[in-house]
């Protein structure tokens, strides 16, 4: 069989189009000939026209022709060869020969949707990488066969010239509550920066808002003609916001420091919190509601710390007052210092005064004082009974001497005022030997006042009124007027010079 170079056909398709043109050559179709070609379509891209006349045929070469649809030269963007399809085969034999009518070749390109695989036409040869196809219609003996070719431009390797700065990882960023960068944005001369974030990709810049370590990926898209670069990565991370959590920690040690030698129950728990806030404080990427409630808790064992600090301190200065009153007397300063422990006692909480160790020091105190001071309040007593005792003897002695009238009568009212105080429920000791003494200085003024009379005559027999009882009396008051006389009238003239 006799072939054709694709230019040969080329030019020889050019020279019979246009003689044809021109009416200057016409071909009688084999079939008019007697000639029955039989069409068959070969593999979508060729077709073949076997004649029944093989051995004889004058129109087709050992009774045989073909055409077959070629795909373009270019395979890959930029290589510099044909975009353009082209028949390859007994073309001129089946344009000349067999009078068919090949029609221009058509290219289609291969498009994806959601639906499936559709086909776009195209107005020309394609020269960008993608999938495609090439068809042509070619019309003979009243048939049309349509032949195509799938083929494919694949991209050229990405430039080694192009310009790409790759994307940096954010450094130092810490939890806001909002969406941050994750990168500074790369660039490049051709095609498109690529990132991704944990395998998704996009053009945007990465972005997170939560704690945690992010896997940033990117590339450069060579767009329709050049391949991707390859897919780089680097880890970002996103830290909670520690600044609360570590100043609450440094306020609970420096607090914890202060009161452990004192208050170790109190600094034990306290430190507890310290460690386990701690402990979240240097995981690097604890959530930020980790951190949080870290810091809540921190502060809540500080405020429990200091409460039971206070309420140690609150219940001990209580103790210290209990101490202070040692063996409780009946004195003034003792029961200062046993009411000064008890109102401190009474203002603590509840809590605390389960911390007062001492507190049945105080109830013993305060018994001890009462029972001291009704020891003092029955001494006085006492000592107001023997007053009035004496008293009262001494009253029985004059009250009848008409004389000593008065003084009787002054003696007796202290007596009685003395008996009133006696039966007085809420009479201190010091008010029972005060008015003891008051008595006494009573006692002992009607006794001066009486020691020149001698009443004991009158107040042994019975007062008679006898001219010796009225001569007696008689005689008393003489001496009285003696004793007037001697005695006081003196000392008022003394005091009247």
């Amino acid at each position: 069989m006799k072939t054709y170079t694709r230019k040969s056909i080329s030019v020889l398709l050019a020279l019979l189009l246009t003689f044809s043109a021109f009416g200057a050559l016409a071909f009688p179709a084999a079939a008019e000939e007697g000639h029955y070609v039989i069409y068959t379509q070969d593999n979508d891209d060729s077709l073949i026209a076997n004649c029944a006349r093989r051995s004889d045929c004058d129109y087709l070469i050992d009774g045989i022709a073909w055409i077959t649809l070629r795909t373009p030269e270019k395979t890959t963007c930029g290589d510099g060869k044909s975009a353009n399809a082209y028949l390859d085969g007994s073309v001129a034999t089946f344009y000349i020969n067999l009078r068919a009518n090949i029609y221009p070749i058509q290219y289609w390109k291969k498009v994806e949707t959601n639906d499936g695989v559709t086909w776009q036409q195209l107005s020309a040869a394609p020269e960008d990488a993608g999938d495609y196809k090439a068809t042509v219609h070619v019309s003979v003996e009243g048939n049309t066969y349509t032949l195509e070719k799938e083929y494919t431009i694949y991209k050229a390797a990405f430039p080694a010239d192009a310009t790409v700065v790759p994307p940096t990882a954010k450094e130092g960023l810490v939890y806001n509550g909002k969406l941050q960068d994750l990168v500074t944005a790369g660039s490049t001369t051709v095609g498109n920066m690529v990132y991704g974030v944990d395998g998704v990709f996009g053009t945007d810049i990465p972005q997170a808002m939560t704690v945690g370590a992010y896997l940033i990926s990117y590339y450069v898209n060579g767009g329709n003609n050049y391949k991707d670069t390859a897919i780089q990565h680097f880890t970002v991370k996103i830290v909670a916001d520690k600044t609360n959590l570590q100043t609450a920690i440094a306020d609970a040690e420096t607090y914890y420091n202060s009161i452990k030698d004192d208050y170790p129950a109190a600094a034990a728990a306290l430190s507890t919190a310290i460690d386990a806030a701690k402990g979240v404080n240097d995981t690097e990427l604890a959530p930020q509601t980790s951190v949080d409630a870290a810091k809540a808790a921190l502060d809540s064992a500080l405020q429990t710390a200091q409460t039971a600090v206070a309420n140690q301190q609150a219940a001990q200065a209580v103790v210290d007052k209990i101490n202070a009153i040692g063996e409780a007397v009946y004195t003034d300063a003792s029961k200062a210092l046993i009411d000064d422990a008890q109102a401190a006692y009474d203002a603590l909480t509840e809590e605390q005064k389960a911390l007062v160790t001492n507190a049945s020091d105080l109830s013993s105190a305060k018994a001890l004082y009462e029972q001291r001071k009704a020891e003092a309040v029955a001494a006085a007593k006492e000592t107001l009974g023997k007053g009035i005792d004496a008293a009262e003897k001494f009253y029985d002695t004059i009250k009848n001497v008409p004389l000593l009238g008065k003084i009787a009568a002054g003696l007796g009212e202290k007596i009685d005022q003395a008996k009133a105080l006696l039966n007085d429920a809420n009479a201190t000791p010091d008010d029972l030997l005060a008015f003891a003494k008051t008595l006494t200085g009573a006692l002992s003024s009607a006794q001066d006042a009486s020691k020149d009379i001698d009443v004991s005559d009158i107040t042994d027999k019975p007062q008679e009124l006898t001219d010796d009882y009225l001569l007696n009396i008689l005689n008393a008051v003489i001496d009285l007027v003696k004793v007037l006389i001697i005695k006081i009238i003196p000392g008022i003239i003394e005091i009247l010079k």
